[in-house]
């Protein structure tokens, strides 16, 4: 994700990550037909069509891409709620931890375990096998180890321990039952918020409309000049690049952000959001 000061205006235009490149690529083909269409018309034969097909189509064309960058805008929002409920949630079982846990072997593991959540997290996003675990291994057991490097559900399996230490300490009798209650639902937020994740993650927008919109803008651009020529002449070209590269750019919009939690430029950090929520407990724990 990239950070900017929104104060700025026209230095910012071709900044990485601003998709004004790949609109202008877009725009300058669709300019080179629209050139040869003028041509045509002014060499050979001229062209006349009604421009009513395409008032009517642009703006129906003009509503789906708005709605669809909405709808792509909306996943992002929701993605970024998700990573920012996990990691209040991390900070207030830290928290509560910490002030509840005596012993303090069992503290420092308690801290290692849930640092290490949204790495765990970050893997399963990103469909990858990192160790995340590095020099926190002595305060796990072997078969806790094998169950992290196994899983195909880290973040689950990192959850299976930590209930299952939870029990364990309500059962030597360190923890109280209403204390039990109330970190298990964090527990139980962490899952549904990490299940959010992974809605957004799996479910892309559908196909059948992707393609259609994708199938009607690349129509509506390369049969432009047609509709123009006649009433602009040579003018048509410039009026070609201009509406082409506002209806791409907002097309390109949605596609960007519509997966934040993918690798491109304007996708979340997400080890970055892992270490601050790292820095954080480990703060929590040493205060």
């Amino acid at each position: 994700m990239i950070k900017y000061n929104n104060k700025l205006g026209i230095q910012m235009i071709f900044k990485r990550g601003s998709l004004i490149r790949h609109a202008l690529y877009h725009s300058i083909l669709y300019s080179i037909i629209a050139t040869i269409v003028v041509g045509i018309d002014l060499c050979w034969f001229e062209i006349k069509f009604s421009t009513t097909p395409w008032a009517i189509v642009g703006g129906a064309l003009g509503l789906l891409l708005v709605f669809r960058t909405n709808t792509a805008y909306d996943r992002y929002w929701e993605g970024r709620k998700a990573i920012g409920e996990i990691s209040i949630t991390l900070r207030s079982l830290t928290t509560l931890i910490v002030n509840t846990t005596k012993d303090a072997d069992k503290k420092k593991k308690w801290v290692i375990l849930l640092k290490l959540f949204m790495f765990a997290v970050n893997n399963r996003l990103q469909m990858r096998k990192i160790d995340f675990l590095n020099n926190n291994k002595e305060y796990l057991d072997i078969n806790e180890i094998l169950l992290l490097r196994d899983s195909d559900n880290q973040p689950l399996s990192l959850i299976l321990i930590y209930k299952k230490n939870l029990v364990e300490q309500v059962n030597c009798g360190d923890l109280d039952n209403i204390l039990f209650v109330h970190i298990d639902s964090l527990f139980n937020i962490l899952i549904k918020t990490v299940g959010i994740c992974e809605r957004i993650k799996n479910t892309p927008i559908p196909f059948p409309y992707h393609i259609h919109i994708k199938s009607l803008l690349v129509l509506f651009c390369i049969t432009l000049p047609v509709a123009l020529v006649d009433s602009m002449g040579g003018a048509s070209i410039i009026a070609c690049a201009f509406i082409t590269f506002a209806f791409v750019g907002i097309e390109e919009i949605g596609i960007e952000i519509e997966d934040p939690f993918g690798g491109d430029t304007n996708d979340f950090n997400l080890d970055e959001y892992a270490t601050n929520i790292e820095m954080d407990i480990v703060k929590l724990y040493e205060c």
